[in-house]
């Protein structure tokens, strides 16, 4: 059943927090006669429409919760006023258009997710601004040209995320200053050219995804390190052996250690080609067990690289004579 939007007390109102409640329609611009309201959090409903411009002149807003809905249009200009705002979650809704150049004035923001929407343009360079962000999330768009150098000015981001758009050339070197980013993914995009040597020795990374582009580095150079993608060797090693992408199945495999529960070989195979023998098979087993440990769900339970490389190794001394 579909709610209509509450009616609000306007002179009263310090914050609105109707989570995942079915309400419907579209925002009420009266939300911006709310001058005392502080937290403005109505996720997961089924709101619709454009995101009111009045909402602006909320001066004191501090939270900006609006995920999840069926928003359209553009984020307003307007919101370059609320100069007090620390989080804009706006992500899995249909909104379009730029990022607003006026932006620049939110300096206190600390979370910014405007993933899975329509949004396109190019990242802007007054991201740099933005000292006290420590989660960019702009994935799932379609942002495109450079990654801007700027974002190397965020030293506090744990969190960056600008997977699947169509961002394009070279990973910028200054990324290298983020040292307390943990999670970063630039994956699906059309980047091109080396890994820089400074964004190889941030070491405090966990969780690095660079798969989907042109840059290929590892089979390039032969250079083991700790920040290589290693979830992206475990998918790559199967869509080999099994002669195509996985698809669906991947969920499967992150969150199961598929070969122990006897799942047949015959699911990993290739179809088109006959069944191995036992020697090829023997190494097959253990080519999919490596790949599949490389996919589990959570990161700091993965291999490194350099322990893949280890036993990949390892293995060349009974792999020749398969092939001989």
């Amino acid at each position: 059943m579909e709610v209509p939007f509450p009616q609000i007390d306007l002179q009263l109102c310090l914050y609105v927090l109707t989570y995942s409640n079915q309400l419907s329609g579209p925002i009420p611009n009266e939300l911006g006669k709310c001058n005392k309201l502080t937290d403005l959090q109505i996720a997961r409903n089924k709101i619709g429409g454009t995101i009111p411009p009045e909402i602006g002149n909320v001066k004191v807003l501090l939270g900006l919760d609006l995920s999840s809905n069926h928003l359209i249009g553009q984020i307003p200009k307007e919101f370059g006023k609320l100069t007090s705002l620390t989080r804009i979650l706006v992500q899995n809704n249909s909104i379009s258009g730029n990022i607003p150049r006026e932006f620049v004035s939110l300096a206190k923001l600390e979370s910014l997710d405007l993933s899975d929407n329509r949004l396109n343009g190019s990242i802007p360079t007054c991201i740099g601004d933005f000292v006290h962000l420590f989660q960019l999330n702009p994935s799932n768009n379609k942002f495109g040209e450079n990654i801007p150098m700027e974002i190397g000015k965020m030293t506090q981001l744990n969190v960056l995320d600008l997977s699947h758009n169509l961002l394009v050339g070279g990973i910028p070197p200054q990324l290298a200053n983020l040292k307390v980013l943990v999670d970063l993914n630039l994956s699906h995009n059309g980047l091109s050219g080396h890994i820089p040597e400074e964004v190889e020795s941030m070491t405090g990374l966990q969780d690095v995804f660079l798969s989907y582009n042109e840059l290929e580095e590892l089979a390039y150079t032969m250079k083991v390190t700790q920040m290589c993608d290693v979830y992206s060797f475990g998918v790559l090693a199967l869509e080999i052996i099994k002669g195509k992408h996985l698809g669906e199945y991947i969920t499967v495999l992150e969150n199961s250690s598929t070969m122990d529960h006897h799942v047949p070989l015959s699911d990993f195979l290739d179809e088109r080609l006959p069944y191995p023998e036992d020697r090829v098979n023997e190494l097959l087993v253990f080519l999919i067990k490596l790949a599949c440990s490389c996919l589990v769900e959570t990161p700091k339970s993965r291999p490194t690289m350099q322990f893949i490389s280890h036993k990949l190794s390892s293995m060349d001394a009974y792999a020749h004579p398969l092939f001989l």
